[in-house]
């Protein structure tokens, strides 16, 4: 949906913005604002008079977060950098005029604002569009029939794909080259069994919106199944662990030039850097493993810090793989568990595989615990067991 207002344009992400959509939407506009249609973002209403200063300068994005690490922000970015950070994203990931890529990212979003403007008009790749509620068996008929080379997804989509693995005959899927994960460390036994099955490689890659969503990424002649990394400093990027642990864990900084100019309403972003707020590790050969968000730690009743990832990683296991997201409480925390068995079964097999201070303080079973392809929650159906 397409909002012309008198210091910008409001592109309404419902799954439906194209590319022609953000070239015509600049000929009337230098500022173009991105909201996912979900969201209950109120920038554009509190700070018009800052889209009208920036109305009066070069063509802009602003890219309303939906706050998932923390207050929902507009972030400001250039064409300019978006342009050079799909080249870079191009380059690395090798798609071509003769790639088919299949963007499972929303336009709201940096990966799929970077694929469906930059990449699309750098590459003249050919651009495929999935239904926004498409099941994942419609999507493999998708890359089936469409030929698909490239896939941007996040870590549901890899995981889903795993276990589907035995019902796909392979040659259907021959045209897939790459699967582009973003969105945080991902299942690498799942990354594994998709490799060894369409011998196609699973790389991920890491970046925040106000670095233009590429500063680190495992390229395709490091993929490695065992390897937990993230990657490694992607061109024009340098990287730094502040106040480093004894086991040089410590917060994640990204030195660079390809910085966002500012938060709406704020002051402009003049920085070469910018701390992500995530702990990260990085070993001698550059390579970076992600240990959590330095803001979101976990207090158990034994007073260790964990982080969400590791906790939902433990539980999943002791679950069998059962999908699992966890979320803070005042004291302690609770975990959304997609599973058929009831919450008496769940919670003792749980008692039974962990120690005490890792069980949840609250326990919620659904029966399908609906994810997007990036990892956000859509839906949580068939409540029960609460």
């Amino acid at each position: 949906m397409q909002i012309m207002e008198k210091n910008h344009t409001l592109l309404i992400d419902n799954g439906t913005i194209s590319s022609d959509d953000i070239s015509s939407a600049f000929n009337n506009s230098n500022v173009i604002v991105i909201k996912a249609a979900q969201s209950q973002h109120l920038a554009v209403d509190l700070q018009n008079d800052e889209l009208k200063k920036l109305s009066s300068g070069t063509k802009k994005f602003v890219l309303l977060t939906l706050g998932s690490t923390g207050t929902p922000k507009g972030v400001v970015l250039t064409i300019e950098k978006l342009m050079q950070s799909a080249k870079l994203f191009s380059q690395w990931s090798q798609i071509t005029p003769a790639s088919r890529l299949l963007c499972l990212a929303p336009i709201s979003s940096m990966s799929g604002l970077r694929a469906h403007y930059g990449i699309a008009l750098l590459t003249k790749c050919h651009l495929i569009n999935p239904d926004s509620d498409a099941s994942i068996f419609s999507l493999l008929t998708l890359i089936e029939n469409q030929h698909v080379t490239h896939i941007i997804a996040g870590p549901p989509f890899i995981k889903q794909l795993a276990m589907l693995l035995s019902r796909i005959n392979p040659q259907s899927l021959s045209s897939l080259q790459y699967i582009l994960c973003t969105g945080a460390n991902i299942d690498n036994v799942a990354v594994s069994k998709i490799y060894q099955t369409l011998k196609v490689k699973t790389l991920n890659y890491y970046g925040l919106t106000e670095s233009y969503g590429f500063c680190i990424a495992v390229k395709p002649d490091d993929f490695n199944c065992d390897d937990t990394a993230i990657g490694k400093a992607v061109s024009g990027v340098r990287l730094e662990i502040i106040k480093p642990d004894k086991n040089n864990i410590g917060s994640l900084r990204i030195h660079s030039r390809r910085l966002f100019d500012q938060y709406l309403g704020q002051e402009k972003h003049d920085k070469t850097f910018l701390d992500t707020g995530d702990f990260a590790r990085i070993d001698n050969a550059g390579n970076v493993y992600l240990h959590g968000r330095v803001d979101n730690a976990l207090k158990l009743s034994s007073t260790e810090l964990i982080y969400p990832i590791k906790l939902e990683e433990m539980l999943s296991s002791a679950l069998t793989g059962n999908q699992v997201i966890i979320y803070a409480l005042p004291s302690g925390y609770g975990a959304w568990i997609e599973s058929p068995l009831s919450l008496l079964d769940v919670t003792q097999s749980l008692k039974s595989a962990l120690p005490g201070k890792y069980i949840p303080n609250e326990i919620k079973v659904v029966a399908d615990l609906s994810l997007s392809p990036l990892g956000k929650i859509k839906a949580i159906n068939e409540e029960a067991n609460v």
